[in-house]
């Protein structure tokens, strides 16, 4: 048996390194891409088909494809603090169908943010009035 060399070991070590960079950050990033081009092209033919597509559906189609780039991209980033644990359902699920749906489904992944910031910014707006009263009336 020939021995093992150290070259050899640090080739299979930046190779290993390399496969999780891409199972856990590039090929989540491009199938949350194509979640959101999915997206996008199901919504062009809906509006092409209905006669009501404008000329401002190309930037929110184009927001549309950055954010599922995003959403897949935290995926991969959450998918590897959630190896090891035991979810259920979660543990069946394959990180990029994960990817994927979750840049399908950018509304639905970003509505609990949406919410979270319309009730601060609610909030804040009803402090800077009552502290606005207050000046008025003195």
């Amino acid at each position: 048996m020939a021995p093992i060399s150290t070259q050899n070991v640090v080739i299979v070590q930046q190779a290993k390194s390399l496969i999780i960079i891409l199972n856990q950050y590039i090929l989540p990033l491009l199938y949350g891409l194509l979640g959101g081009f999915a997206f996008v092209l199901r919504s062009l033919a809906n509006e092409t088909k209905k006669l009501i597509y404008t000329p401002t559906s190309n930037i929110e189609y184009g927001l549309r494809i950055h954010l599922g780039a995003l959403a897949g991209l935290v995926v991969g980033f959450l998918w590897g603090d959630f190896q090891g644990k035991s979810f259920g359902i979660v543990e069946s699920l394959s990180p990029l169908a994960v990817a994927f749906l979750a840049g399908y489904s950018v509304d639905f992944l970003f509505r609990p943010y949406r919410f979270c910031s319309r009730k601060y910014s609610k909030k804040r707006s009803n402090s800077s009035r009552s502290t606005n009263k207050q000046k008025e009336t003195v």
